[in-house]
């Protein structure tokens, strides 16, 4: 029914020092209201974070943290939950 989606996701660059660029994406899936004769649709709050990781003048790690939260809403179509391409993992 809800089939391909990822709820996690962690990938980045790093130097081996200092410098780096990483990404992560986390999703939370909450079932929305029920009604009668469909199934409910499924609620999704993601949160995509970016670090950008240089080396400060003092030679200490210095991290430059970018947030954004959305929400969006899955319905059922037929037999399924339409997934769009942009949640799913990749195989």
């Amino acid at each position: 029914m809800l089939d391909n989606i990822m709820v996690a996701g962690h990938q980045g660059e790093w130097d081996t020092n200092c410098a780096g660029e990483f990404r992560t994406i986390e999703r939370s899936l909450a079932m929305g209201r029920l009604e009668s004769n469909r199934y409910p649709d499924i609620l999704v709050s993601e949160k995509k974070m970016k670090t950008i990781r240089t080396l400060g003048r003092d030679g200490e790690c210095v991290d430059d943290k970018d947030a954004i939260t959305t929400a969006r809403r899955l319905l059922v179509e037929g037999t399924a939950y339409q997934v769009p391409e942009t949640l799913k993992r990749i195989d």
